[in-house]
């Protein structure tokens, strides 16, 4: 039972690193006493097959074959869709001696290299898609006992479950990559941090802008001395405040102004971060090791985007002027683009953080912005016009 266990947890976490599958298919055929496992992965709309891991010499040897030609004639198969999904079947249940005599697939392929007897099943169907797994006993061993199809038993009824997470996986993994690609290929600087304020992910633009201040897991303690932004980030990721930081930093050898528009992720009671519908791949597949990796975010926290600056800020006036702002509410968004918080604000201009909220209110209205990270967003990309 004990191994059972460490097999099945193994066998899980497989379905995320598809390395390990051939490593723990060999282990579960061995802890079964076969002398071979084939799983197959066959599109029956096309009729070809799309995955196969062989375990034993004498079976891997032949596996050319089988890809080449014999998958079209192999009668396990159709065993295995004509029986539950799960279910141990062993095919001298249904092909008997006088089958196997008169069957290309057994007298020129099979028993050749050295299989004989075959227990197993379909472990997968959707979509035309199915998985089938297939042990074996070679020539010279009998057919196997009820206590081994017990055994085999116990082993398929995960086995099956880990097919469909295999293929919940894959759909992760092509949602992540286009997710990524769109990312990387964005003209913004963006980075991805966790909630101790590390680098997750970087894209070209934001790797482009911060050039070398931007180490594995984060920066450069040595960039922009004196300002602390780090702790700037976590500071963000704890009161849950959108701001912008603009800092001066040296792209080709001239002094840029850069502004980082920093925008904690929202986060759902008890099941920690909930990224944005459009940002669903981030959450769960990062860079780990800038520029290049796949893996898995703990805990993403905050979303840091990034963009040049030619000319310093124009001042309260283009936001008045572009949403039709009243002077109070125009100083209001002149303060959130340059980082400050509703109550940093509240405080420097006198008033309550209920007026404050009020005119934020009124801003969302007047902007289109959902709310305030969107609208941090909309301040600091607004083109520079002369005042």
């Amino acid at each position: 039972m004990a191994i059972l266990e460490t097999l099945m947890a193994d066998l899980y976490e497989s379905a995320l690193l598809p390395e390990q599958i051939p490593d723990v298919l060999a282990r579960i055929n061995r802890a079964l006493d076969c002398d071979g496992l084939h799983l197959v992965g066959k599109d029956e709309d096309n009729g070809g097959v799309f995955a196969s891991v062989v375990i034993g010499e004498r079976i891997a040897a032949a596996e050319r074959d089988y890809l080449a030609h014999y998958h079209r004639i192999d009668p396990r198969l159709q065993i295995g869709l004509n029986s539950p999904t799960g279910v141990v079947v062993a095919c001298h249940d249904f092909l008997d001696d006088r089958f196997v005599s008169r069957s290309e697939f057994y007298q020129d392929f099979l028993i050749p290299a050295g299989p004989r007897y075959v227990i197993g099943g379909n472990i997968h169907r959707t979509g035309g898609k199915n998985i089938h797994i297939a042990l074996n006993h070679l020539m010279g061993r009998p057919q196997f006992s009820e206590e081994k199809r017990r055994d085999v038993a116990k082993y398929m009824f995960h086995l099956s479950r880990w097919a469909r997470h295999l293929f919940l996986a894959d759909e992760l993994r092509g949602a992540a990559s286009s997710g990524f690609f769109a990312l990387d290929t964005l003209g913004q600087g963006i980075l991805i941090l966790d909630e101790r304020a590390v680098v997750l992910f970087a894209n070209q633009a934001a790797r482009r802008l911060l050039g070398d201040v931007l180490t594995a897991r984060g920066f450069r303690t040595s960039w922009a001395p004196g300002t602390p932004l780090k702790a700037q980030f976590k500071q963000t990721i704890r009161d849950r405040q959108a701001r912008t930081l603009p800092l001066t930093h040296p792209i080709g050898g001239r002094p840029t102004q850069l502004v980082l528009s920093l925008l904690p992720l929202p986060r759902d009671r008890g099941m920690g971060v909930r990224m944005p519908d459009g940002m669903a791949a981030v959450s769960r597949v990062l860079d780990p090791a800038l520029p290049g990796g796949i893996g898995v975010i703990p805990s993403a926290s905050l979303v840091v985007l990034i963009r040049a600056q030619a000319a310093s800020p124009a001042g309260p006036g283009r936001y008045q002027r572009a949403f039709g702002l009243t002077p109070a509410e125009a100083r209001l968004a002149d303060a959130l683009a340059h980082g400050a918080s509703p109550q940093d604000h509240a405080d420097t201009a006198g008033l309550s953080i209920a007026t404050v909220r009020t005119q934020i209110r009124a801003i969302l209205a007047k902007t289109g912005a959902a709310n305030l990270r969107a609208l941090v967003v909309l301040l600091t990309s607004l083109p520079r016009t002369p005042p």
